[in-house]
């Protein structure tokens, strides 16, 4: 358990950092946290970090610690959370694996879209075949515990690294 001045803490590194990305984390992301908390207090609440993650370790930060991570596992731990009844806060990288798409095709969202538009009489094998992963993907979205709640926090820095 975080104490109030652990909190106070971190906080005040946060909106002190020069660090443009941990400005948007303290401007945009907080409330929103915030808020998400405030909803689940009767279930538990994880946060799991995917993609990688990134540390300032000074307020004015040239010197940071990153690792780098496709984010499989996290989009992994996460779905399993969420199927547990936990209320999940998922932060991640841009480019990162999202919960409950490991199975899907790696289809840019163009391609998605003209599969998704085609007359099923008029699909070639291929697009039938993702057509039906894509929906029973959705299917299995739908079957999440009534408890299982996510909270997307994509983060800015790292886009286009995995």
């Amino acid at each position: 358990m975080v104490t109030q001045e652990e909190y106070d803490a971190a906080d005040a590194f946060m909106k002190d950092s020069e660090d443009p990305y941990g400005k948007r984390i303290t401007q945009e992301l907080v409330p929103r946290l915030r808020a998400f908390l405030a909803l689940h207090t009767h279930r538990p609440v994880v946060v799991v970090t995917s993609g990688g993650t990134t540390v300032p370790l000074e307020k004015r930060c040239v010197r940071f610690i990153d690792n780098f991570s496709a984010g499989n596992r996290g989009a992994l731990s996460t779905e399993q959370f969420l199927e547990a009844g936990y209320a999940v806060i998922h932060l991640h990288r841009d480019s990162a694996v999202e919960p409950f798409t490991q199975d899907l095709p790696s289809t840019s969202l163009l391609g998605l879209l003209r599969t998704a538009f085609v007359p099923a009489d008029g699909m070639q094998p291929q697009q039938q075949q993702q057509q039906q992963q894509q929906q029973e993907q959705h299917t299995d979205d739908q079957s999440l515990p009534e408890g299982g709640v996510r909270c997307e926090a994509p983060g800015g820095r790292g886009q286009g690294r995995g």
